[in-house]
Order: C-alpha cells, then sequence, then structure tokens
C-alpha cells in the first residue's frame, strides 16, 4: 500500500544503512563479484577494518574491475582525498597509478562510516572535513568512502578484491539508474543541505513523495545532477497542482572570498579545494535554470493542502524539461495537526515596522512557519518619556493592538533591548545610577506604566534591559543595579537571556529567562560554568533540568539541519517550553539569515533554512498529535544528545514512524 511505500522511500534516505544494498566483508586477499547487467550505475562504499574503534588514514588497497577491465573514472568527486591531520594537507588521488588500486579509508564501526544513534562519536559531517564530505551530508558524496561509476548497461559484473595483506574490508554497493540520458535525481530531506558537488543518492525509487494534513505546509526538496557530457538547461515547472497551492524554488548560493568574510557568516570551509559558498535565497525560476556538466542543483516544492481537500492520495508532475518529468504524489492524511503549545519566539528587528503592506506579508509568512512570539523592542516601538518623566505609550499601545489582532505574544511579551528609553530617563532624571532617587522616581513612571497597560491588555509583560548580561562582562554592572532597581517597583517583571550560569545566579531575581546555550548544557551533562566569570558558582545539571524552560540560538540560511533539529523533536526530547530565533536582516542585498526578507518583486522571500525550521515544528506537532490521540502509542523519542545527531533523513524517519502509528500503519523499521 502506499503508506508502506512512501515510508520506504524516506526511510532509504536516511542512509547506508538502510535502503537497497548488497553488505559484505572481504578478508584480506578475498574478492566478490557483483552483477550489473542492465544497471546505469554501481556505487561502492568500503572501509578497512580497525578494531578497538580506532581510526587511520587509509590506502590503496582495493581492487576494481568492470568485465575484467579497469573501473571508468569516479562520477561523484573529484577523484583525491585529503588528509586534513596533516600540515600542509595532504592530497593523494583515489586511483593509485602505478597498482590500479583504489583508496580505502580505515576506521572501526565506532566512526563516521556505519556510525548511528548513541555510537556516533562525531557525526558524518565531522572531522572527514570540507575537502572531503563539504558538509552537505548527502548520500555518495564523500571520496573518503564512496565511489561511483556510471556503468554501460551491457558490463556484466564489477569484481572487488581486498588487497590488504592483513586486514578485512567491510563493503557495501548501491545502484541507481539515470532519469532520461545524462541526468540523476534523488529526493532529499528537508534539513539536508544540496551544494553544486553533491551527489544524488542511490536506490531511488523515481517517485517524489510526501505526507501532509490538510491546510498545512510540506516542503519538497529534490536534487538533480548533470552526468551527462554537456552543460543542460532545465526549464521546471509542476503540473496538476489541484489540491495543492505550490511554490517552486530554486537554491541559490553566494561566493565568498576568505579575507571579506565575517565569522558570523558561517559558510563552510572548503579547504581551498572548492569555492566557498553560502546557501542563500530559494529563488522563483523565471524561464530556465543551466545546469553545468557534473553539477547539482537544489528544487524544492512548496506545497500546501488546500482546505477543501479531502483525505487520500493525489499525483502530480515536477517536469525538468519538454519531455522529462518525475511523478509526484501526496498523500493528504485523515486526522489533523494540534498545537503543541509552545512559544515559538522570533527577535525580527524590523516590526511592527512602518511599511502596512509589507508588515502584513510578513507576518502572514511568519505565522504561516509557526512564529507565535516577538520581540518588542524601543527602537521599532519607541516610548518617549517627557519631562515630567510621564510616558508616551501611544505608540506601544498600538503595537499591543497589532499583536491583539496577529495573535501574537499572548503567553509572554518581552520588551527590549531599551537603550533609547533608558537613555531619556537618564537625561530626564539628570543621573545614569540605577539606584539613585532620580533615576528611580523617573524610571518607576515609565515602567509602571508600560506594566499597567500591558496587564490592563491581558499581556504579561517582562523588561529586557540588557542583552547576554554574562556574555558582555561591561554590562554586567549596569546589569545588576537595573534588576534591583526594576525589582522594587511594584508588579514590575524582569526578563533575560543570561546563560545558564547566569541565570543560576540571578535567577531569583528575573522573572523570565531564555538561555543561549542551553542545549548544550542540557545535552551534556556537565555542570556549566561562566566563561568570563569564572569565580561564579557552577549551574548543576539537575538544577538546569528543573529550571531551564526557554532557549535561543541563531538560525542561518545555511543551517537548514540545525533549525530543524532546535525547533523540533530536541525540544520534546528536553522537555522545553519555547525556543526563539535571534538573527537579524538589515536590509542588505546579500543575506545570511533564515528569516524573511522582501524579494526584487515585493514578496516575501525565503531559504531553506527557514523552511526547515517549519518542518521542525511540524516534527513536534505530529508528535503532540500522536500524544493527544494515541496515549498509548509505543514510539518513544531518543534520547536528545541522539537527537542531537540526528540527521535531517533521520528526522524525517522519526516523523514517518508517528504518522505510521497515527493511522494504524506497520511501523517501517
Amino acid at each position: 500500500m502506499l503508506i508502506a511505500k512512501l515510508g520506504l522511500v524516506f526511510v532509504l534516505l536516511v542512509g547506508f544503512l538502510y535502503g537497497d544494498a548488497e553488505r559484505f566483508r572481504l578478508g584480506h586477499g578475498e574478492s566478490r563479484k557483483l552483477v550489473v547487467e542492465g544497471r546505469g550505475l554501481v556505487g561502492v562504499r568500503c572501509r578497512l577494518d580497525l578494531p578497538d574503534g580506532r581510526e587511520g588514514w587509509g590506502g590503496h588497497w582495493l581492487g576494481l574491475t568492470l568485465d575484467g577491465k579497469p573501473m571508468p573514472d569516479v562520477v561523484n568527486s573529484s577523484g583525491v582525498v585529503v588528509d586534513l591531520s596533516r600540515i600542509p594537507l595532504h592530497r593523494e588521488p583515489l586511483r593509485d597509478g602505478e597498482s590500479g588500486l583504489w583508496f580505502v579509508k580505515a576506521d572501526s564501526d565506532f566512526v563516521a562510516f556505519n556510525a548511528s544513534g548513541g555510537t556516533r562519536c562525531y557525526d558524518l559531517n565531522g572531522f572527514l572535513g570540507g575537502s572531503n564530505s563539504m558538509n552537505d551530508l548527502g548520500d555518495f558524496r564523500n571520496s573518503y568512502y564512496d565511489k561511483v561509476f556510471r556503468l554501460d548497461k551491457t558490463a556484466r559484473g564489477v569484481e572487488l578484491r581486498n588487497c590488504h595483506p592483513r586486514l578485512s574490508m567491510v563493503c557495501e554497493a548501491y545502484y541507481g539508474d539515470e532519469i532520461s540520458p545524462g541526468l540523476l535525481a534523488s529526493q532529499v530531506p528537508v534539513g539536508q543541505g544540496v551544494y553544486p558537488w553533491s551527489f544524488p543518492e542511490l536506490g531511488w525509487d523515481g517517485l517524489i513523495s510526501a505526507r501532509t494534513c490538510i491546510g498545512e505546509f510540506q516542503a519538497i526538496q529534490v536534487m538533480i545532477r548533470n552526468i551527462g557530457n554537456s552543460d543542460v538547461e532545465l526549464k521546471p515547472a509542476v503540473d496538476g497542482e489541484g489540491s495543492f497551492e505550490v511554490l517552486l524554488r530554486q537554491q541559490a548560493y553566494r561566493e565568498v572570498k576568505e579575507e571579506k568574510t565575517p565569522l558570523e557568516r558561517s559558510r563552510h570551509d572548503t579547504w581551498g579545494i572548492k569555492p566557498n559558498l553560502v546557501p542563500e535565497r530559494l529563488e522563483a525560476i523565471a524561464e530556465a535554470i543551466p545546469l553545468e556538466r557534473n553539477r547539482s542543483c537544489s528544487l524544492w516544492l512548496i506545497c500546501r493542502v488546500k482546505s477543501d481537500a479531502k483525505a487520500g492520495r493525489y499525483r502530480m508532475k515536477l517536469r525538468l524539461t519538454g519531455d522529462v518529468s518525475i511523478p509526484v504524489e501526496i498523500e493528504v492524511l485523515p486526522f489533523q495537526l494540534v498545537d503543541n503549545g509552545r512559544i515559538y519566539g522570533l527577535w525580527t528587528n524590523s516590526l511592527p515596522g512602518k511599511d502596512d503592506d509589507w508588515r502584513a506579508r510578513q507576518v502572514r509568512d511568519l505565522k504561516e512557519h509557526g512564529i507565535n512570539t516577538l520581540f518588542l523592542d524601543a527602537y521599532t516601538v519607541p516610548v518617549k518619556v517627557g519631562e515630567d518623566g510621564e510616558p508616551d505609550l501611544g505608540r506601544f499601545s498600538e503595537a499591543l493592538s497589532w499583536c491583539e489582532r496577529e495573535g501574537f505574544n499572548r503567553k509572554v511579551l518581552i520588551y527590549g533591548l531599551l537603550n533609547p528609553l533608558l537613555r531619556q530617563i537618564e537625561a530626564v532624571s539628570g543621573s545614569k545610577d540605577c539606584s539613585s532617587e532620580a533615576w528611580r522616581r523617573v524610571a518607576r513612571k515609565v515602567f509602571v506604566a508600560i506594566h499597567e497597560l500591558c496587564e490592563s491588555r491581558g499581556f504579561k509583560v517582562y523588561f529586557h534591559g540588557v542583552d547576554e548580561p554574562d556574555v558582555h562582562p561591561k554590562s554586567m554592572p549596569f546589569f545588576e543595579s537595573f534588576v534591583t532597581a526594576l525589582r522594587e517597583f511594584p508588579g514590575v517583571r524582569i526578563g533575560s537571556n543570561a546563560s545558564p550560569s547566569g541565570y543560576f545566579r540571578f535567577h531569583s531575581q528575573i522573572d523570565f529567562n531564555i538561555c543561549g546555550d542551553a542545549f548544550d548544557s542540557l545535552i551534556n551533562g556537565t555542570p556549566q560554568k561562566n566563561f568570563f566569570f569564572k569565580d561564579w558558582e557552577a549551574a548543576d545539571v539537575d538544577w538546569m533540568k528543573k529550571h531551564i524552560r526557554y532557549a535561543y540560538g541563531q538560525v542561518r540560511a545555511n543551517d537548514g539541519l540545525g533549525a530543524r533539529r532546535r525547533f523540533g523533536f530536541l525540544l520534546d526530547g528536553l522537555g522545553m517550553e519555547g525556543y526563539w530565533g535571534f538573527s537579524y536582516h538589515w536590509g542588505k542585498s546579500t543575506m545570511n539569515v533564515a528569516w524573511p526578507y522582501p524579494e526584487s518583486d515585493g514578496t516575501t522571500g525565503t531559504t531553506q533554512a527557514w523552511e526547515a525550521l517549519r518542518e521542525g515544528i511540524n516534527d513536534s506537532r505530529y508528535y503532540a498529535t500522536l500524544r493527544k490521540l494515541k496515549p498509548d502509542a509505543t514510539l518513544v523519542l531518543p534520547s536528545p544528545a541522539e537527537l542531537n545527531q540526528m540527521t535531517a533523513a533521520e528526522l524525517q524517519g522519526l516523523r514517518d514512524r508517528i504518522i505510521d502509528q497515527l493511522i494504524d500503519t506497520k511501523t517501517n523499521q
């Protein structure tokens, strides 16, 4: 039935441990023949088996022949491997010219070749490094292990030989075919990066598939690679949308230079081997996409099921050229997703704003991606303080009315940063000292008035005076005096984003705290010290588990996997009640942030991380739906440490197992 088929598609995406593969071990001197007749491609993944969890560089020990002749060149890498442990970096060809043998990495079951779950010492984008894996977590992209060959379909057999004199060799083989001459494709889980050098997964069954609910969005990513002999031109379009609203987008990149790349760009370091590319917008496709030979592109179908659709299976086509298309099958599920009750916050640095039209489109986009809470700050929502210390709350009241209309901030409203407001209080009071009676007299009028206005409108407001107080040591004296002063004002509450150690130190004075590095502290299970204030007492693990309910982090355009993890299952695993994304759009043409921004035609833009963030929120909503509708369900989430290491495909596989239980189908293992 369809559900089993769809589940298999996503399980195939999980990686080399699953799917239609041949797995075998070769002792030293042993060989194995693979029947490849009628196959278009064969991929082999091999490693020398080291005992005791060790890892080594490896060497040229793999013999490969095709019908008794040397194998053709690989089609999935540059043909070299790079030893990143040496200085300077050491490069070797994949195939040794004298012996004709191919390079094989040496490691054990406890490193990246086949590690999974709690046994993974580091994940697939760890030390393997930019030159070999490119951090994109795409299958058959790692020249340490993976070699893919394009075959003449008249070829009959491939032979693998272990030429190492002592060690055994662990091997896997995968097969694939072109969707048309020279074009490969595979569906890629949301959160997995695709770069021009990424290689599609072998074993994909040629069907683009997804499952979603009425009224919900579902992003679908498809990788297309040109392995032909010349450049091609794609003209993507979606045929037969029917019961769906569909946006078709392509991944755009920006090349950055080392000397012009600030740290916050979060680019992928390619060790000088390949261009330093930062994924940016998912762009609308105007006419056609040129796809150079030996390059890949990422196409996105962002689908929403119309409200009048019925549960069932629907077919569309993703047309690539006039005569080449890929079938798309979407199953609309027979249940509704519930609201998991979590706060999903955002610091946009641009709302409410003054452009009514842009504000309306941006707010719609925010809500469609699951954001329900915004920071308000004294820059975008100013409060003017009169000479008598009385505040003019007209603009603030308008902002509350806007939040009421849009449904934002119904659980918590944080007002900060407050620098413009604090400067006015200093000017009117004639004092910068929060402990002085003059400063407190004016500040009391201002903060109590704002507090009472919010209370009367049903908002619980927290004043956030200092950004990351224990990360910016020079701010700490003001933070302490500010908090001490406001604690004396009737009803006024304090909000902060101190680290776990700072929150531990000041928790009796802070009413609402969003911890910056809470995930690492909670997952690692070790007491958290403060880097800047080393004499502070460490926050112990039990205290953190009991008190840390909210966290925040930067969300970059290239980090879809991080966004999907942190906004999704990881919050459930940690028992968190909310997560805020902190990132800024300064209005520049080159972007590295995930949040929506205006395109040149005035429409709301998007990035792969912005779509992955929504997928993460929906991951959690599927889990909340299971707990509500099937309280006796047997599915148990992995530990937070395991969730934090899961790939995008593994996260998708977990969602599919939840769906399987919701619709009473047999779970695909």
